[in-house]
């Protein structure tokens, strides 16, 4: 899907006090945040910090596929994630690499997610502290979705 930011290549990046907007008349696009590293990139500090990134199906994804991918220290905070979509499949915030693809030490607390299935869907991760957060107009009674291989979750404050 189009994306407002694609990011596949390593060094860290900082996301911070942005807006994104889906389906205006100067864009177009699915995913608002697109994460998936190229084959062998490893690299840390994706910070995701006070961002608006309203109407599109996704507004964040999170996947890695490639071999020798790793991703650590993944920062979402203080953000307000909009999901224009109304199907359980489709949420706010998704970080789902394939099994054995690390991406590990993630904080997700203070977001403010709306629309969509879910408003959080990990799976395949370690090492996930998550909440409080605040969920809103899902179609679903599920805030998060917690799938396969996830370890060392933790839920603060509610999730």
């Amino acid at each position: 899907p189009a994306s407002g930011i694609f990011w596949k290549s390593g060094g860290g990046t900082n996301l911070i006090g942005n807006s994104f907007v889906a389906f205006t008349s100067e864009s177009n696009y699915q995913v608002g945040v697109r994460v998936e590293p190229a084959a062998g990139v490893v690299t840390s500090d994706l910070l995701v910090i006070g961002n608006t990134i309203e109407s599109c199906t996704f507004p964040m994804f999170m996947r890695g596929s490639h071999a020798g991918v790793a991703l650590h220290k993944i920062i979402i905070i203080g953000n307000e994630m909009w999901c224009k979509g109304v199907l359980s499949a489709e949420c706010s915030l998704v970080i789902e690499p394939s099994e054995g693809v690390p991406f590990q030490h993630i904080v997700i607390t203070g977001n403010a997610f709306s629309g969509g299935g879910h408003g959080l869907q990990l799976g395949n991760v370690t090492d996930v502290k998550y909440g409080p957060n605040v969920y809103s107009d899902l179609s679903t009674a599920e805030k998060i979705k917690l799938g396969s291989g996830l370890t060392e979750a933790v839920a603060v404050g509610g999730g």
